[in-house]
Parts: structure tokens; sequence; C-alpha cells
């Protein structure tokens, strides 16, 4: 399905495995967006979205992309990146949003390949992990449409997306994957791992948001997205 406002302004949203919506403004008035977000039926059901600057030929303030990604937010969608931020990818980087490079931003199998470098390996988990469950994606990336109960474990080859509370063990990297990361929407982890690299519960801080865990130099990094 596709929405088009201010003669141009489309969001696309795909619904199979990895539900999304596909954001291409055509000025940066924000009331478009909240807008065209007001009138996306099955909403609910949306759970990732990306934007795309090719459009927006101005640099903008700090503020404009925070405003987006709070908007967003507010309708339980987490912004996963950014396409062509042009005069705007400083600020992009500065506020810790991946800069995306697909050149068809607007194709749904382009889409699950940015998610996952092989979707079709990628394994995606729609109920909650609960406490003595086990969930592990030997090949891909891991998606969990839920949380994860405390004595739940998630692990990955690759990275780890949870779209719910996560206060399980969450292993990403399992096969030493340096370049892997953790998403998890709130929570507090008990135990959180990339290739290797561990950090138990007094380790973390609670997430009360969006926040990644990632490997630096050797270290690993907890930061709030």
């Amino acid at each position: 399905m596709s929405i088009e406002l201010d003669s141009g302004t489309i969001l696309n949203t795909q619904e199979k495995n990895l539900p999304y919506i596909s954001i291409t403004p055509h000025n940066v008035k924000s009331q478009y967006l909240i807008e065209a977000l007001s009138k996306l039926p099955n909403r609910s059901q949306m759970i990732a979205a990306t934007l795309d600057l090719i459009n927006i030929k101005t640099l903008e303030s700090p503020a404009w992309l925070r405003q987006i990604r709070a908007t967003l937010r507010q309708n339980n969608l987490d912004l996963i990146g950014v396409f062509n931020p042009q005069l705007n990818l400083e600020i992009c980087k500065s506020l810790k949003i991946p800069v995306l490079s697909e050149t068809t931003p607007h194709s749904p199998t382009s889409l699950a390949q940015r998610i996952s470098s092989d979707h079709s390996k990628s394994t995606i988990i729609t109920k909650p992990v609960r406490s003595g469950q086990q969930v592990y994606a030997k090949n891909g990336d891991l998606i969990v449409q839920g949380s994860l109960s405390n004595g739940g474990e998630a692990a990955a080859k690759n990275s780890i997306y949870i779209y719910g509370k996560a206060n399980g063990k969450i292993i990403a990297g399992a096969n030493g994957n340096t370049h892997a990361r953790i998403y998890i929407t709130q929570g507090y982890p008990e135990l959180v791992s990339v290739a290797g690299i561990t950090w138990l519960a007094e380790d973390i801080s609670t997430a009360h948001g969006p926040n990644v865990f990632y490997l630096n130099d050797g270290q690993l990094i907890q930061e709030k997205l």
C-alpha cells in the first residue's frame, strides 16, 4: 500500500515478514507525516520505518530529525535508517541514525535484504520468548516481535532485534560476527553478548526506550537511539 500527501509525500508499507513503512517526504513540514500516519490502516502491525531524504535539498536542524523520530515512536515505530541524507549526513551520524545505501528503497524485497543480509535465512518470532525458552537464528538475523522474559534466551549468528521488553539473555554474533548488533525497545537484559564480548546485568543500564549494543574497537557499547 502507498499513501501520498503534499504532491508526493509517500508512505509505502509491507506487512510480510517484517512490517515496515518507507517514508519519502517532499518537504520538511512534519504535519504531513503526522497526517499520513493517522490514515495508515493496521498501524499497530507496523514495527519499523525508513526515511528517504532524496527530495530534501536543504540542511535541517537536529531538532527536525528528532521530531520525526519522536513522532514515529509515538506511533510505536522505530526509525531504523535514513537513505540519501545529502546535507544532513553529519546530523544523522550525530543522532546515531544508521545511513542506508540501498538504491531501491521502495522495493519490499530490498528492504528485507537491508534488515537481514540474507532474508531467507532470518528467523522471525511473532510470540513472546518466555522463561526457559531458547530461540536461535543460526544463519542470519533474529527478529522477535514480542518480549524476552527473564530466563529466556535469544541468540543469532548476526544481529538481533527485539520489539518488546527485553529482560533475558541476548547473544548476537554467535559465530564471531563483530559487526552484529543488538536492538531493543526497552528492558533490562540479564546478559548481552556480541561476538563473545559479554556484559552481565550489573554492566547494563536499564533501557527505558530504544537502545543498541555493538562493538567498537573490541569494546561493547550501549547507546540510546
